[in-house]
């Protein structure tokens, strides 16, 4: 099987888009993107027209 990775950065991003930051308890729910092309991943997202769907904010 070939290598899948065979680089490595010294150091590690501080931290990455959609990244939760602390370790508090949180709740995390989860909706369906209104939009056929989707959200990327950790954008914000506003509630659309059904209570179970989201569109992104931008």
């Amino acid at each position: 099987m070939p290598a899948i990775q065979t680089t490595y950065s010294a150091t590690h991003a501080r931290w990455v888009e959609g990244m939760v930051l602390t370790m508090e308890p949180s709740d995390i729910v989860t909706r369906l993107a209104e939009d056929a092309e989707g959200i990327g991943f950790g954008k914000v997202c506003v509630q659309a027209t059904a209570d179970n769907q989201v569109v992104d904010s931008e």
